[in-house]
Protein backbone atom coordinates (compact mmCIF):
# COMPACT_ATOMS: atom_id res chain seq x y z
CA UNK A 1 0.00 0.00 0.00
CA UNK A 2 2.80 2.52 1.07
CA UNK A 3 3.16 5.18 3.53
CA UNK A 4 0.00 7.38 4.45
CA UNK A 5 2.24 10.53 4.96
CA UNK A 6 2.78 11.34 1.00
CA UNK A 7 5.10 14.66 1.44
CA UNK A 8 6.78 16.83 3.86
CA UNK A 9 8.03 20.31 2.92
CA UNK A 10 9.11 23.35 4.50
CA UNK A 11 7.21 26.40 3.56
CA UNK A 12 7.68 29.50 5.59
CA UNK A 13 10.28 30.62 7.81
CA UNK A 14 10.64 33.21 10.38
CA UNK A 15 13.39 35.49 9.15
CA UNK A 16 13.95 37.15 12.47
CA UNK A 17 17.29 36.36 14.64
CA UNK A 18 15.37 37.27 17.84
CA UNK A 19 14.33 33.78 18.46
CA UNK A 20 15.88 30.56 20.06
CA UNK A 21 13.87 29.02 17.58
CA UNK A 22 13.00 30.83 14.67
CA UNK A 23 9.16 29.42 14.25
CA UNK A 24 8.31 27.88 10.45
CA UNK A 25 5.07 25.97 8.74
CA UNK A 26 5.46 23.06 7.44
CA UNK A 27 3.01 21.69 4.45
CA UNK A 28 1.86 17.56 5.45
CA UNK A 29 -0.21 15.86 3.23
CA UNK A 30 -1.41 13.00 4.57
CA UNK A 31 -3.46 10.41 2.35
CA UNK A 32 -4.89 13.20 -0.23
CA UNK A 33 -5.06 15.40 2.23
CA UNK A 34 -2.98 18.42 2.95
CA UNK A 35 -2.21 20.23 6.48
CA UNK A 36 -0.40 23.09 7.56
CA UNK A 37 1.33 23.31 11.08
CA UNK A 38 1.92 23.89 13.59
CA UNK A 39 -0.50 21.87 14.84
CA UNK A 40 -1.85 19.06 17.34
CA UNK A 41 -2.55 15.51 17.14
CA UNK A 42 -4.93 14.24 19.94
CA UNK A 43 -3.83 11.02 22.15
CA UNK A 44 -6.31 8.37 23.13
CA UNK A 45 -7.28 10.53 26.12
CA UNK A 46 -8.46 13.24 24.69
CA UNK A 47 -10.15 11.02 22.10
CA UNK A 48 -12.02 9.51 25.03
CA UNK A 49 -13.53 13.02 25.99
CA UNK A 50 -15.00 13.42 22.95
CA UNK A 51 -16.91 9.60 23.18
CA UNK A 52 -18.11 10.40 27.10
CA UNK A 53 -19.39 14.19 25.86
CA UNK A 54 -23.20 13.40 24.73
CA UNK A 55 -22.74 16.41 22.00
CA UNK A 56 -21.06 15.68 18.66
CA UNK A 57 -18.22 17.90 18.59
CA UNK A 58 -16.18 17.53 15.17
CA UNK A 59 -12.28 16.93 15.00
CA UNK A 60 -10.53 18.39 12.58
CA UNK A 61 -7.03 17.22 13.63
CA UNK A 62 -5.13 14.62 11.20
CA UNK A 63 -4.21 12.42 13.82
CA UNK A 64 -4.93 10.43 16.68
CA UNK A 65 -2.53 8.44 19.08
CA UNK A 66 -2.08 5.70 21.20
CA UNK A 67 0.34 5.96 23.85
CA UNK A 68 1.25 3.57 26.56
CA UNK A 69 4.26 4.28 28.99
CA UNK A 70 5.38 0.52 30.39
CA UNK A 71 6.63 0.64 33.76
CA UNK A 72 9.23 -1.88 35.63
CA UNK A 73 6.11 -3.79 37.28
CA UNK A 74 3.72 -3.76 33.67
CA UNK A 75 7.18 -4.69 31.75
CA UNK A 76 7.34 -7.94 34.50
CA UNK A 77 3.43 -8.44 33.57
CA UNK A 78 4.26 -8.64 29.97
CA UNK A 79 7.10 -11.29 30.32
CA UNK A 80 5.15 -13.47 33.22
CA UNK A 81 1.27 -12.72 32.42
CA UNK A 82 -0.81 -14.07 29.26
CA UNK A 83 -3.65 -12.18 30.95
CA UNK A 84 -2.42 -9.09 31.04
CA UNK A 85 -0.69 -9.15 26.98
CA UNK A 86 -4.57 -10.32 26.30
CA UNK A 87 -5.55 -6.88 28.22
CA UNK A 88 -3.02 -5.00 26.08
CA UNK A 89 -3.94 -6.45 22.69
CA UNK A 90 -7.71 -5.89 23.40
CA UNK A 91 -7.09 -2.27 24.24
CA UNK A 92 -5.01 -2.01 21.06
CA UNK A 93 -8.06 -3.52 18.91
CA UNK A 94 -10.64 -1.07 20.79
CA UNK A 95 -9.14 1.99 20.14
CA UNK A 96 -8.65 0.97 16.47
CA UNK A 97 -12.45 1.96 16.03
CA UNK A 98 -12.45 5.37 17.22
CA UNK A 99 -9.28 6.23 15.71
CA UNK A 100 -10.48 5.65 12.45
CA UNK A 101 -11.52 8.85 12.60
CA UNK A 102 -8.45 10.01 11.49
CA UNK A 103 -6.10 9.63 8.17
CA UNK A 104 -3.26 9.09 10.38
CA UNK A 105 -3.30 6.28 13.57
CA UNK A 106 -0.05 6.20 15.43
CA UNK A 107 0.77 3.61 18.26
CA UNK A 108 3.64 4.46 20.48
CA UNK A 109 4.28 1.76 23.47
CA UNK A 110 8.02 3.25 25.37
CA UNK A 111 9.26 2.57 29.01
CA UNK A 112 8.49 5.32 31.83
CA UNK A 113 11.99 6.69 32.79
CA UNK A 114 12.29 3.86 35.45
CA UNK A 115 12.19 1.27 33.52
CA UNK A 116 14.86 3.06 31.29
CA UNK A 117 17.28 2.76 34.03
CA UNK A 118 17.01 -0.97 33.43
CA UNK A 119 17.46 -1.12 29.76
CA UNK A 120 21.13 -0.29 29.52
CA UNK A 121 22.61 -2.39 26.53
CA UNK A 122 21.40 -3.19 23.00
CA UNK A 123 20.10 -6.62 23.89
CA UNK A 124 17.54 -5.68 26.44
CA UNK A 125 16.72 -2.37 24.09
CA UNK A 126 15.85 -5.14 21.54
CA UNK A 127 13.90 -7.30 23.62
CA UNK A 128 12.27 -4.21 24.54
CA UNK A 129 11.24 -4.01 21.18
CA UNK A 130 10.08 -7.32 20.40
CA UNK A 131 7.90 -8.00 23.35
CA UNK A 132 5.93 -4.67 21.79
CA UNK A 133 6.19 -5.91 18.50
CA UNK A 134 4.28 -8.91 19.55
CA UNK A 135 1.25 -6.67 20.85
CA UNK A 136 0.75 -5.32 17.52
CA UNK A 137 1.70 -8.89 15.41
CA UNK A 138 -1.02 -10.68 17.25
CA UNK A 139 -3.93 -7.96 17.63
CA UNK A 140 -6.67 -6.62 14.91
CA UNK A 141 -5.27 -3.39 14.72
CA UNK A 142 -5.72 -0.23 11.99
CA UNK A 143 -2.61 1.89 13.29
CA UNK A 144 -0.75 2.52 10.49
CA UNK A 145 1.93 4.64 12.25
CA UNK A 146 4.65 3.35 14.73
CA UNK A 147 6.79 4.81 16.63
CA UNK A 148 9.44 3.49 17.87
CA UNK A 149 10.95 4.25 21.49
CA UNK A 150 14.07 5.88 22.37
CA UNK A 151 16.96 4.56 25.33
CA UNK A 152 18.13 6.79 27.60
CA UNK A 153 20.56 4.43 29.06
CA UNK A 154 22.66 3.33 26.54
CA UNK A 155 26.17 4.05 25.60
CA UNK A 156 26.92 5.87 23.07
CA UNK A 157 27.97 3.11 20.42
CA UNK A 158 25.22 0.82 21.10
CA UNK A 159 22.60 3.64 21.12
CA UNK A 160 24.11 4.52 17.41
CA UNK A 161 23.82 0.17 16.75
CA UNK A 162 20.07 0.52 17.75
CA UNK A 163 19.61 3.42 15.35
CA UNK A 164 21.31 1.79 12.47
CA UNK A 165 19.60 -1.82 13.48
CA UNK A 166 16.34 0.10 13.42
CA UNK A 167 17.15 1.20 9.62
CA UNK A 168 18.69 -1.60 8.51
CA UNK A 169 15.02 -3.79 9.44
CA UNK A 170 12.77 -1.14 9.49
CA UNK A 171 10.72 -3.15 6.22
CA UNK A 172 10.67 -6.07 8.44
CA UNK A 173 9.42 -4.19 11.31
CA UNK A 174 6.37 -2.94 9.09
CA UNK A 175 5.43 -6.05 7.74
CA UNK A 176 5.70 -7.34 11.34
CA UNK A 177 3.71 -4.74 13.40
CA UNK A 178 1.07 -4.45 10.34
CA UNK A 179 1.74 -0.60 9.91
CA UNK A 180 2.58 1.06 7.10
CA UNK A 181 5.41 3.75 8.09
CA UNK A 182 7.44 3.41 11.39
CA UNK A 183 9.18 7.22 13.04
CA UNK A 184 12.44 7.17 14.78
CA UNK A 185 12.55 9.19 18.14
CA UNK A 186 15.30 11.04 20.10
CA UNK A 187 14.97 12.26 23.81
CA UNK A 188 16.79 15.33 24.55
CA UNK A 189 17.67 13.89 28.06
CA UNK A 190 20.53 11.52 26.44
CA UNK A 191 23.15 12.97 28.06
CA UNK A 192 25.83 12.55 25.49
CA UNK A 193 24.93 15.55 23.33
CA UNK A 194 27.23 14.70 20.93
CA UNK A 195 26.24 10.98 20.49
CA UNK A 196 22.60 12.29 20.28
CA UNK A 197 24.02 14.34 17.12
CA UNK A 198 25.26 11.05 15.21
CA UNK A 199 22.28 9.36 15.92
CA UNK A 200 20.31 12.25 14.31
CA UNK A 201 22.29 12.24 11.64
CA UNK A 202 21.87 8.87 10.80
CA UNK A 203 18.14 9.16 10.82
CA UNK A 204 18.48 11.57 8.64
CA UNK A 205 20.21 9.87 5.91
CA UNK A 206 17.56 7.28 6.37
CA UNK A 207 14.85 10.01 6.06
CA UNK A 208 16.37 11.96 2.91
CA UNK A 209 14.65 9.31 -0.03
CA UNK A 210 11.20 8.92 1.73
CA UNK A 211 8.51 11.09 1.42
CA UNK A 212 7.08 10.39 5.56
CA UNK A 213 9.77 12.30 6.90
CA UNK A 214 8.90 12.59 10.62
CA UNK A 215 11.17 12.69 13.54
CA UNK A 216 9.75 12.21 16.84
CA UNK A 217 11.35 14.05 20.38
CA UNK A 218 10.09 12.92 23.63
CA UNK A 219 9.03 16.67 25.38
CA UNK A 220 11.15 17.64 28.04
CA UNK A 221 11.94 20.74 30.23
CA UNK A 222 13.77 23.27 27.67
CA UNK A 223 15.75 24.86 30.47
CA UNK A 224 17.20 21.61 31.70
CA UNK A 225 18.34 20.39 28.45
CA UNK A 226 19.11 23.51 26.29
CA UNK A 227 22.35 21.90 24.64
CA UNK A 228 20.00 19.03 23.19
CA UNK A 229 17.72 21.46 21.90
CA UNK A 230 19.82 23.68 20.51
CA UNK A 231 21.49 21.18 18.60
CA UNK A 232 18.49 19.22 17.59
CA UNK A 233 17.02 22.81 15.85
CA UNK A 234 20.88 23.27 14.40
CA UNK A 235 19.88 20.33 12.65
CA UNK A 236 16.39 20.11 11.91
CA UNK A 237 15.42 24.25 11.20
CA UNK A 238 15.68 24.18 7.39
CA UNK A 239 15.30 20.37 6.79
CA UNK A 240 11.97 19.17 4.68
CA UNK A 241 11.34 17.32 8.26
CA UNK A 242 8.10 17.31 10.29
CA UNK A 243 9.30 17.55 14.40
CA UNK A 244 6.87 15.58 16.40
CA UNK A 245 6.56 16.60 19.91
CA UNK A 246 5.60 13.34 21.75
CA UNK A 247 4.02 13.06 25.58
CA UNK A 248 4.11 16.76 25.88
CA UNK A 249 2.84 18.41 29.35
CA UNK A 250 -0.75 19.62 28.81
CA UNK A 251 0.38 22.67 31.41
CA UNK A 252 4.02 23.64 32.10
CA UNK A 253 3.78 24.46 35.94
CA UNK A 254 6.97 25.91 36.45
CA UNK A 255 6.25 28.28 33.49
CA UNK A 256 3.53 30.50 34.23
CA UNK A 257 1.23 27.24 33.21
CA UNK A 258 1.75 27.67 29.98
CA UNK A 259 0.27 25.13 27.66
CA UNK A 260 3.21 22.75 26.40
CA UNK A 261 2.32 22.80 23.02
CA UNK A 262 2.03 26.28 22.51
CA UNK A 263 5.42 26.48 24.26
CA UNK A 264 7.03 23.76 22.37
CA UNK A 265 5.74 25.30 19.20
CA UNK A 266 8.91 27.71 19.65
CA UNK A 267 11.75 26.17 20.48
CA UNK A 268 11.32 22.56 19.14
CA UNK A 269 8.59 21.34 16.74
CA UNK A 270 5.95 21.22 14.15
CA UNK A 271 3.32 18.89 15.54
CA UNK A 272 2.73 17.62 19.53
CA UNK A 273 0.52 15.36 21.25
CA UNK A 274 0.27 15.01 24.84
CA UNK A 275 1.33 12.59 27.34
CA UNK A 276 -1.16 10.36 28.50
CA UNK A 277 -1.69 11.11 32.40
CA UNK A 278 -2.71 8.65 35.25
CA UNK A 279 -6.17 9.60 37.24
CA UNK A 280 -5.79 8.74 40.34
CA UNK A 281 -6.72 11.69 43.49
CA UNK A 282 -8.42 10.15 46.48
CA UNK A 283 -8.87 14.08 48.10
CA UNK A 284 -12.55 15.01 46.49
CA UNK A 285 -11.50 18.49 44.98
CA UNK A 286 -14.99 20.75 43.85
CA UNK A 287 -15.05 20.64 40.00
CA UNK A 288 -13.91 24.19 39.77
CA UNK A 289 -10.63 23.36 40.57
CA UNK A 290 -10.36 19.96 38.87
CA UNK A 291 -10.94 21.38 35.90
CA UNK A 292 -9.31 23.36 33.43
CA UNK A 293 -9.96 25.29 30.56
CA UNK A 294 -7.12 26.49 27.84
CA UNK A 295 -7.06 30.13 27.73
CA UNK A 296 -5.88 31.65 24.09
CA UNK A 297 -5.53 34.53 24.96
CA UNK A 298 -2.53 34.06 27.30
CA UNK A 299 -1.54 30.57 26.24
CA UNK A 300 -2.53 29.26 29.83
CA UNK A 301 -4.21 26.26 31.48
CA UNK A 302 -6.13 27.45 33.89
CA UNK A 303 -8.63 26.26 36.72
CA UNK A 304 -12.18 27.00 35.83
CA UNK A 305 -12.23 28.46 39.46
CA UNK A 306 -9.39 30.85 38.64
CA UNK A 307 -10.92 31.89 34.89
CA UNK A 308 -14.29 32.77 36.76
CA UNK A 309 -12.65 34.89 39.47
CA UNK A 310 -10.63 36.79 36.85
CA UNK A 311 -13.42 37.22 34.13
CA UNK A 312 -16.39 36.66 36.04
CA UNK A 313 -18.80 34.12 35.86
CA UNK A 314 -20.75 35.25 32.36
CA UNK A 315 -17.05 36.24 30.72
CA UNK A 316 -15.96 32.95 31.53
CA UNK A 317 -18.88 31.32 30.29
CA UNK A 318 -19.22 33.00 26.68
CA UNK A 319 -15.38 32.43 26.50
CA UNK A 320 -15.47 28.67 26.57
CA UNK A 321 -19.32 28.78 25.08
CA UNK A 322 -18.42 30.60 21.84
CA UNK A 323 -15.31 27.84 20.92
CA UNK A 324 -18.29 25.04 20.23
CA UNK A 325 -20.75 27.22 18.43
CA UNK A 326 -18.64 27.87 15.28
CA UNK A 327 -17.70 23.86 14.87
CA UNK A 328 -21.20 22.00 16.67
CA UNK A 329 -23.83 22.19 13.77
CA UNK A 330 -26.74 20.38 15.87
CA UNK A 331 -29.17 22.56 17.44
CA UNK A 332 -29.69 20.33 20.47
CA UNK A 333 -26.06 19.67 20.94
CA UNK A 334 -25.05 22.78 21.22
CA UNK A 335 -27.87 23.51 24.18
CA UNK A 336 -26.68 20.55 25.74
CA UNK A 337 -23.19 22.18 25.84
CA UNK A 338 -24.68 25.63 26.77
CA UNK A 339 -27.16 24.27 29.49
CA UNK A 340 -23.85 21.88 31.11
CA UNK A 341 -21.37 25.34 31.06
CA UNK A 342 -24.45 27.49 33.01
CA UNK A 343 -25.18 25.00 35.40
CA UNK A 344 -21.71 23.74 36.59
CA UNK A 345 -22.44 24.29 40.15
CA UNK A 346 -25.48 21.99 40.19
CA UNK A 347 -23.19 18.96 38.93
CA UNK A 348 -21.97 18.34 43.14
CA UNK A 349 -25.35 18.55 44.19
CA UNK A 350 -26.72 15.05 42.74
CA UNK A 351 -24.82 12.76 44.49
CA UNK A 352 -26.12 10.04 42.33
CA UNK A 353 -24.86 11.55 39.48
CA UNK A 354 -21.82 13.49 40.43
CA UNK A 355 -19.12 11.35 39.30
CA UNK A 356 -20.89 10.91 35.69
CA UNK A 357 -21.04 14.75 35.72
CA UNK A 358 -17.69 15.67 36.93
CA UNK A 359 -16.57 13.23 33.79
CA UNK A 360 -18.84 15.26 31.07
CA UNK A 361 -17.57 17.98 32.62
CA UNK A 362 -13.84 17.18 32.38
CA UNK A 363 -14.68 16.18 28.61
CA UNK A 364 -16.05 19.70 27.76
CA UNK A 365 -13.00 21.45 29.00
CA UNK A 366 -10.81 18.60 27.00
CA UNK A 367 -12.92 19.48 23.67
CA UNK A 368 -13.14 23.12 24.33
CA UNK A 369 -9.03 23.06 23.92
CA UNK A 370 -8.76 21.20 21.02
CA UNK A 371 -10.88 23.30 19.62
CA UNK A 372 -9.75 26.57 20.73
CA UNK A 373 -6.13 25.53 20.38
CA UNK A 374 -6.15 24.09 17.28
CA UNK A 375 -7.53 27.56 15.90
CA UNK A 376 -4.66 29.13 17.49
CA UNK A 377 -2.33 27.05 16.20
CA UNK A 378 -3.92 28.19 12.83
CA UNK A 379 -3.47 32.11 13.83
CA UNK A 380 0.12 31.65 15.06
CA UNK A 381 0.53 29.60 11.34
CA UNK A 382 -0.63 32.95 9.57
CA UNK A 383 1.72 35.24 11.60
CA UNK A 384 4.98 32.96 10.46
CA UNK A 385 3.76 33.03 6.81
CA UNK A 386 3.61 37.12 7.15
CA UNK A 387 7.26 37.05 8.90
CA UNK A 388 5.24 38.63 12.29
CA UNK A 389 5.84 36.35 15.10
CA UNK A 390 7.85 38.97 17.40
CA UNK A 391 4.20 40.69 16.91
CA UNK A 392 2.68 37.36 17.79
CA UNK A 393 4.97 36.73 20.82
CA UNK A 394 4.29 40.33 22.16
CA UNK A 395 1.23 40.01 22.44
CA UNK A 396 0.90 36.88 24.71
CA UNK A 397 3.07 38.03 27.57
CA UNK A 398 3.62 34.82 29.27
CA UNK A 399 4.98 33.79 26.62
CA UNK A 400 7.18 35.95 26.09
CA UNK A 401 8.55 35.75 29.62
CA UNK A 402 9.07 31.86 29.02
CA UNK A 403 11.15 32.55 25.66
CA UNK A 404 13.14 35.12 27.06
CA UNK A 405 14.97 32.58 29.05
CA UNK A 406 16.02 30.60 26.21
CA UNK A 407 16.50 33.18 23.61
CA UNK A 408 20.26 34.56 22.72
CA UNK A 409 18.39 38.22 22.81
CA UNK A 410 15.78 39.88 24.72
CA UNK A 411 12.39 39.61 22.67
Amino acid sequence: MGPIIRGVKLENQEKGDKLFYQARTIKLKIGSTSYTTPMRFINHQEMNSKINLPADVPIINACGIFEKIIDPNSFLKIKKSNGYNQHIIKTLEFWSEPFSYFPLKAVCFRPSDKLQQKINNLSKALNFLREIFEFLRWSNHNFNLLIIPFFLNLPPKEAEEYIKWLSKNEEKIIEKTKVESIVFTLDPAYKNVTGLEKMLINILETLQTKNDRIIGIIHRKVPTYLASFKMFWNNLYKKDICVWNISVDRSLQYLYNLSGPHYDSFVTGDVFSLRPIRVFDPIIKPISVTTKFFLKDKLTIEKFANIIQEKGEEKAFELIYNEFTEMVKNCRHIRYIKNTIENWRMIETEPDLVEEKKRIFSSLSRMHEILSSTKEFQKLSRYIKNSEVNEYIKAKSFLKKALEKVSFKEL
